[in-house]
Protein backbone atom coordinates (compact mmCIF):
# COMPACT_ATOMS: atom_id res chain seq x y z
CA UNK A 1 0.00 0.00 0.00
CA UNK A 2 2.63 2.20 0.72
CA UNK A 3 3.80 2.61 -2.88
CA UNK A 4 -0.01 3.62 -3.94
CA UNK A 5 -0.19 7.19 -5.46
CA UNK A 6 -1.28 9.73 -3.33
CA UNK A 7 -2.43 11.46 -6.81
CA UNK A 8 -5.34 8.95 -6.80
CA UNK A 9 -7.72 11.40 -5.92
CA UNK A 10 -7.02 13.83 -8.07
CA UNK A 11 -6.70 12.01 -11.06
CA UNK A 12 -9.90 9.68 -11.32
CA UNK A 13 -12.09 10.61 -8.82
CA UNK A 14 -14.45 12.99 -11.39
CA UNK A 15 -15.12 9.93 -13.82
CA UNK A 16 -15.28 7.14 -11.58
CA UNK A 17 -12.74 5.29 -14.04
CA UNK A 18 -10.57 4.01 -11.97
CA UNK A 19 -13.35 2.24 -9.71
CA UNK A 20 -12.25 -1.73 -9.41
CA UNK A 21 -11.47 -4.22 -7.50
CA UNK A 22 -12.26 -5.06 -3.96
CA UNK A 23 -14.04 -1.78 -1.84
CA UNK A 24 -15.27 -3.66 1.56
CA UNK A 25 -17.98 -2.76 3.11
CA UNK A 26 -16.64 -1.95 6.69
CA UNK A 27 -17.96 -3.60 9.33
CA UNK A 28 -18.34 -0.81 12.20
CA UNK A 29 -16.44 -2.24 15.66
CA UNK A 30 -18.99 -1.36 18.46
CA UNK A 31 -17.82 -0.74 21.98
CA UNK A 32 -19.70 -2.88 24.97
CA UNK A 33 -21.66 0.05 25.31
CA UNK A 34 -23.19 -0.02 21.73
CA UNK A 35 -21.08 3.25 20.41
CA UNK A 36 -18.76 2.76 17.53
CA UNK A 37 -15.32 1.97 18.27
CA UNK A 38 -13.17 4.52 16.42
CA UNK A 39 -9.85 2.91 17.32
CA UNK A 40 -10.79 -0.36 16.56
CA UNK A 41 -12.41 1.11 12.90
CA UNK A 42 -8.93 2.46 11.94
CA UNK A 43 -7.35 -1.08 12.91
CA UNK A 44 -9.74 -2.50 10.40
CA UNK A 45 -9.10 0.16 7.91
CA UNK A 46 -5.81 -0.47 7.92
CA UNK A 47 -5.55 -4.04 8.03
CA UNK A 48 -8.03 -4.18 4.65
CA UNK A 49 -5.51 -1.94 2.95
CA UNK A 50 -2.79 -3.81 3.68
CA UNK A 51 -4.81 -7.02 2.57
CA UNK A 52 -5.08 -5.26 -0.69
CA UNK A 53 -8.66 -3.48 -0.78
CA UNK A 54 -8.64 -0.86 -3.08
CA UNK A 55 -11.02 1.16 -0.68
CA UNK A 56 -13.78 1.36 1.47
CA UNK A 57 -17.14 1.70 1.20
CA UNK A 58 -18.57 2.93 4.91
CA UNK A 59 -21.79 3.30 6.69
CA UNK A 60 -24.04 0.66 4.53
CA UNK A 61 -25.87 -2.16 5.66
CA UNK A 62 -22.84 -3.85 6.92
CA UNK A 63 -21.56 -0.65 9.11
CA UNK A 64 -25.18 -0.60 10.32
CA UNK A 65 -25.85 2.41 9.29
CA UNK A 66 -29.29 2.46 10.80
CA UNK A 67 -28.00 3.00 14.65
CA UNK A 68 -25.97 6.12 13.55
CA UNK A 69 -27.48 9.81 13.80
CA UNK A 70 -25.71 12.15 11.41
CA UNK A 71 -22.83 13.34 13.29
CA UNK A 72 -21.61 9.88 14.27
CA UNK A 73 -22.11 9.17 10.36
CA UNK A 74 -19.82 12.07 9.16
CA UNK A 75 -17.54 10.82 12.36
CA UNK A 76 -17.08 7.21 10.53
CA UNK A 77 -16.63 8.26 7.39
CA UNK A 78 -13.95 10.69 8.60
CA UNK A 79 -11.99 8.02 10.70
CA UNK A 80 -11.88 6.00 7.46
CA UNK A 81 -10.74 8.90 4.98
CA UNK A 82 -7.90 9.04 7.58
CA UNK A 83 -6.62 5.89 7.38
CA UNK A 84 -6.87 5.92 3.21
CA UNK A 85 -5.60 9.05 3.07
CA UNK A 86 -6.07 8.93 -0.72
CA UNK A 87 -4.55 6.16 -1.57
CA UNK A 88 -7.99 4.65 -3.10
CA UNK A 89 -12.23 5.27 -2.75
CA UNK A 90 -13.83 6.35 0.28
CA UNK A 91 -17.64 5.45 -0.73
CA UNK A 92 -19.90 7.04 2.03
CA UNK A 93 -23.57 5.49 1.62
CA UNK A 94 -25.91 8.24 2.28
CA UNK A 95 -29.14 7.03 0.96
CA UNK A 96 -32.15 8.05 2.84
CA UNK A 97 -35.62 8.76 3.02
CA UNK A 98 -35.83 12.00 1.92
CA UNK A 99 -34.03 14.04 -1.07
CA UNK A 100 -33.05 16.37 1.95
CA UNK A 101 -31.99 14.19 4.56
CA UNK A 102 -29.40 11.91 1.46
CA UNK A 103 -28.32 15.54 0.85
CA UNK A 104 -26.98 16.38 3.95
CA UNK A 105 -25.60 13.45 4.73
CA UNK A 106 -23.65 13.80 1.39
CA UNK A 107 -22.61 17.41 2.16
CA UNK A 108 -21.42 16.43 5.48
CA UNK A 109 -19.77 13.27 4.10
CA UNK A 110 -17.44 14.82 1.38
CA UNK A 111 -16.57 17.86 3.94
CA UNK A 112 -15.38 14.38 6.02
CA UNK A 113 -13.18 13.01 3.32
CA UNK A 114 -15.39 10.88 0.81
CA UNK A 115 -14.03 10.75 -2.52
CA UNK A 116 -18.07 9.09 -3.61
CA UNK A 117 -21.27 8.62 -2.41
CA UNK A 118 -23.48 5.58 -2.82
CA UNK A 119 -27.18 5.79 -2.00
CA UNK A 120 -29.93 3.04 -1.68
CA UNK A 121 -33.44 4.81 -3.66
CA UNK A 122 -35.37 6.71 -0.49
CA UNK A 123 -37.37 4.06 1.37
CA UNK A 124 -40.20 4.01 4.24
CA UNK A 125 -43.06 5.73 1.52
CA UNK A 126 -43.36 4.14 -1.73
CA UNK A 127 -42.34 6.19 -4.85
CA UNK A 128 -42.53 5.79 -8.90
CA UNK A 129 -39.80 5.86 -11.04
CA UNK A 130 -39.63 9.52 -11.80
CA UNK A 131 -39.63 10.57 -8.23
CA UNK A 132 -36.76 8.07 -7.94
CA UNK A 133 -34.97 9.52 -10.94
CA UNK A 134 -35.57 12.70 -9.21
CA UNK A 135 -34.44 11.88 -5.96
CA UNK A 136 -30.65 10.81 -7.35
CA UNK A 137 -30.17 13.28 -9.60
CA UNK A 138 -30.89 16.29 -6.65
CA UNK A 139 -28.60 14.32 -4.93
CA UNK A 140 -25.91 14.24 -7.61
CA UNK A 141 -26.57 18.13 -8.43
CA UNK A 142 -26.45 18.44 -4.91
CA UNK A 143 -23.24 16.71 -4.11
CA UNK A 144 -19.48 17.66 -4.48
CA UNK A 145 -18.23 14.23 -5.20
CA UNK A 146 -19.43 11.42 -7.71
CA UNK A 147 -22.43 9.53 -7.10
CA UNK A 148 -23.05 5.23 -7.39
CA UNK A 149 -26.75 4.21 -7.08
CA UNK A 150 -27.64 1.65 -5.18
CA UNK A 151 -30.16 -1.67 -6.07
CA UNK A 152 -31.13 -3.06 -2.93
CA UNK A 153 -34.89 -3.86 -3.17
CA UNK A 154 -35.07 -6.39 -0.65
CA UNK A 155 -34.14 -3.63 1.92
CA UNK A 156 -35.87 -0.58 0.35
CA UNK A 157 -39.33 -1.45 -1.13
CA UNK A 158 -37.89 -0.63 -4.79
CA UNK A 159 -35.96 -1.97 -7.41
CA UNK A 160 -34.36 0.41 -9.52
CA UNK A 161 -35.28 0.40 -13.11
CA UNK A 162 -32.86 -0.05 -15.58
CA UNK A 163 -33.65 3.13 -17.79
CA UNK A 164 -33.73 5.18 -14.71
CA UNK A 165 -29.97 4.05 -14.05
CA UNK A 166 -28.78 4.47 -17.96
CA UNK A 167 -30.25 7.87 -18.10
CA UNK A 168 -28.49 8.87 -15.01
CA UNK A 169 -25.00 7.75 -16.20
CA UNK A 170 -25.76 9.02 -19.48
CA UNK A 171 -26.66 12.43 -17.74
CA UNK A 172 -22.96 12.49 -16.00
CA UNK A 173 -25.46 12.55 -13.14
CA UNK A 174 -23.74 8.72 -11.55
CA UNK A 175 -20.62 7.35 -12.09
CA UNK A 176 -21.60 3.26 -11.23
CA UNK A 177 -23.79 1.13 -9.54
CA UNK A 178 -23.55 -1.47 -6.57
CA UNK A 179 -26.26 -4.37 -6.67
CA UNK A 180 -26.95 -6.47 -3.94
CA UNK A 181 -30.10 -7.64 -4.97
CA UNK A 182 -29.13 -10.57 -6.43
CA UNK A 183 -30.82 -10.57 -10.18
CA UNK A 184 -28.35 -11.22 -12.12
CA UNK A 185 -30.59 -11.29 -15.22
CA UNK A 186 -31.20 -7.11 -14.26
CA UNK A 187 -27.38 -6.42 -13.79
CA UNK A 188 -26.69 -8.30 -16.70
CA UNK A 189 -29.43 -6.08 -18.55
CA UNK A 190 -27.85 -2.70 -17.58
CA UNK A 191 -24.26 -3.86 -18.09
CA UNK A 192 -25.68 -4.52 -21.81
CA UNK A 193 -27.30 -1.31 -22.14
CA UNK A 194 -24.70 0.67 -21.21
CA UNK A 195 -21.86 -1.27 -23.91
CA UNK A 196 -24.52 -0.85 -26.37
CA UNK A 197 -24.88 2.89 -25.29
CA UNK A 198 -21.34 3.87 -24.90
CA UNK A 199 -21.84 5.42 -22.05
CA UNK A 200 -18.97 4.94 -19.22
CA UNK A 201 -20.40 3.34 -16.04
CA UNK A 202 -18.53 0.84 -13.08
CA UNK A 203 -20.51 -2.07 -11.70
CA UNK A 204 -19.88 -3.45 -8.44
CA UNK A 205 -21.57 -7.10 -7.16
CA UNK A 206 -22.37 -6.97 -3.68
CA UNK A 207 -23.80 -10.69 -3.67
CA UNK A 208 -20.95 -12.80 -2.87
CA UNK A 209 -21.87 -15.81 -4.56
CA UNK A 210 -22.52 -13.84 -7.89
CA UNK A 211 -18.88 -12.20 -7.83
CA UNK A 212 -17.58 -14.23 -10.36
CA UNK A 213 -20.30 -14.20 -12.89
CA UNK A 214 -20.03 -10.39 -11.93
CA UNK A 215 -16.62 -9.73 -13.63
CA UNK A 216 -16.74 -12.69 -16.56
CA UNK A 217 -19.90 -10.45 -17.59
CA UNK A 218 -18.10 -7.31 -17.62
CA UNK A 219 -18.18 -6.00 -14.09
CA UNK A 220 -15.61 -4.24 -12.19
CA UNK A 221 -15.30 -5.68 -8.78
CA UNK A 222 -17.04 -6.28 -5.74
CA UNK A 223 -18.44 -4.44 -2.53
CA UNK A 224 -19.29 -7.71 -0.23
CA UNK A 225 -19.85 -7.61 3.61
CA UNK A 226 -17.62 -11.30 3.81
CA UNK A 227 -14.52 -9.03 2.61
CA UNK A 228 -13.84 -7.84 6.08
CA UNK A 229 -13.77 -11.35 7.40
CA UNK A 230 -11.67 -12.92 3.94
CA UNK A 231 -10.38 -9.61 2.27
CA UNK A 232 -7.32 -11.63 0.45
CA UNK A 233 -9.64 -13.78 -0.98
CA UNK A 234 -11.93 -11.56 -2.60
CA UNK A 235 -8.57 -9.77 -4.08
CA UNK A 236 -7.47 -13.10 -5.50
CA UNK A 237 -10.57 -13.37 -6.97
CA UNK A 238 -10.96 -9.72 -8.71
CA UNK A 239 -7.05 -10.14 -9.56
CA UNK A 240 -7.63 -13.82 -11.08
CA UNK A 241 -10.40 -12.40 -13.21
CA UNK A 242 -8.38 -8.52 -14.10
CA UNK A 243 -5.89 -11.58 -15.79
CA UNK A 244 -8.74 -13.84 -17.27
CA UNK A 245 -7.40 -16.78 -15.17
CA UNK A 246 -11.13 -18.25 -14.55
CA UNK A 247 -10.00 -21.75 -13.11
CA UNK A 248 -8.29 -19.52 -10.31
CA UNK A 249 -11.25 -17.49 -10.33
CA UNK A 250 -13.62 -20.60 -9.68
CA UNK A 251 -11.42 -21.78 -6.81
CA UNK A 252 -11.62 -18.91 -4.96
CA UNK A 253 -15.60 -18.20 -5.76
CA UNK A 254 -15.61 -22.15 -4.16
CA UNK A 255 -14.22 -20.51 -0.99
CA UNK A 256 -16.07 -17.75 -0.58
CA UNK A 257 -19.52 -19.53 -1.23
CA UNK A 258 -17.98 -22.11 1.47
CA UNK A 259 -17.79 -19.44 3.92
CA UNK A 260 -21.31 -18.10 3.01
CA UNK A 261 -22.78 -21.55 4.02
CA UNK A 262 -20.90 -21.76 7.28
CA UNK A 263 -21.75 -18.64 8.57
CA UNK A 264 -25.33 -19.31 8.35
CA UNK A 265 -26.76 -19.72 11.45
CA UNK A 266 -29.94 -22.15 12.15
CA UNK A 267 -33.34 -20.96 12.60
CA UNK A 268 -31.81 -16.89 12.15
CA UNK A 269 -32.66 -15.90 8.42
CA UNK A 270 -32.85 -12.40 8.45
CA UNK A 271 -30.13 -10.40 6.92
CA UNK A 272 -28.66 -8.69 10.27
CA UNK A 273 -28.55 -12.19 11.63
CA UNK A 274 -25.44 -12.47 9.04
CA UNK A 275 -23.74 -9.63 10.66
CA UNK A 276 -24.05 -10.68 14.05
CA UNK A 277 -22.47 -14.05 13.12
CA UNK A 278 -20.12 -11.98 11.34
CA UNK A 279 -18.65 -10.01 13.60
CA UNK A 280 -18.81 -13.02 15.92
CA UNK A 281 -16.15 -14.55 13.79
CA UNK A 282 -14.35 -11.19 13.85
CA UNK A 283 -14.19 -10.87 17.37
CA UNK A 284 -12.86 -14.67 17.94
CA UNK A 285 -9.78 -13.74 15.61
CA UNK A 286 -9.33 -10.94 16.92
CA UNK A 287 -9.87 -8.39 14.51
CA UNK A 288 -12.45 -6.61 16.74
CA UNK A 289 -12.54 -6.42 19.94
CA UNK A 290 -16.12 -6.91 20.67
CA UNK A 291 -19.17 -9.11 18.62
CA UNK A 292 -21.52 -5.90 19.70
CA UNK A 293 -24.41 -5.43 17.40
CA UNK A 294 -26.76 -2.58 17.58
CA UNK A 295 -29.67 -2.97 19.77
CA UNK A 296 -32.40 -4.35 19.76
CA UNK A 297 -30.89 -7.29 17.35
CA UNK A 298 -30.41 -10.18 19.28
CA UNK A 299 -26.96 -11.46 20.25
CA UNK A 300 -25.80 -15.00 19.33
CA UNK A 301 -26.99 -17.97 22.26
CA UNK A 302 -24.15 -20.02 23.52
CA UNK A 303 -25.36 -22.80 21.00
CA UNK A 304 -24.90 -20.59 17.98
CA UNK A 305 -21.90 -19.18 19.00
CA UNK A 306 -21.19 -23.46 19.50
CA UNK A 307 -22.80 -23.61 16.13
CA UNK A 308 -20.42 -21.08 13.85
CA UNK A 309 -17.05 -22.34 16.30
CA UNK A 310 -17.33 -25.40 14.62
CA UNK A 311 -18.71 -24.95 10.94
CA UNK A 312 -17.34 -21.12 10.34
CA UNK A 313 -14.24 -20.63 12.37
CA UNK A 314 -11.71 -22.61 10.95
CA UNK A 315 -12.33 -21.57 7.40
CA UNK A 316 -12.50 -17.93 8.14
CA UNK A 317 -9.10 -18.68 10.06
CA UNK A 318 -7.21 -19.70 7.25
CA UNK A 319 -8.94 -18.02 4.30
CA UNK A 320 -8.20 -14.54 6.48
CA UNK A 321 -4.75 -15.75 6.89
CA UNK A 322 -3.61 -17.10 3.55
CA UNK A 323 -6.88 -16.23 1.28
CA UNK A 324 -7.21 -19.63 -0.04
CA UNK A 325 -8.61 -22.74 1.98
CA UNK A 326 -5.92 -24.47 -0.28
Amino acid sequence: MADRDNNWREKTVATGEDLRGLLVPVVLPMTPGGGPDLDNLRELVASLLAAGAEGIWVNGSTGEVHDLNPAERATVVGEVATVVDGRGPVVAHVGDTSTKLAAAHAEAAAAAGATHIGAVAPYYASFDPDEVGTYYEELAKASSVPLLVYNLPQMVKYRLEPETVVDLARRGLAVGVKDTAGDFTWYRTLLQRMDTEGVPFRFFMGVESLVDVSLFAGGHGAVCTLANLAPRTFVALCAAAARQDWAEVRTHQRDVVSLVQALRVPGRTDWIASIAALKWVMSELGTLTSATIASPVRPLNAAEQQHLAEHALPLAARLAATGSDG
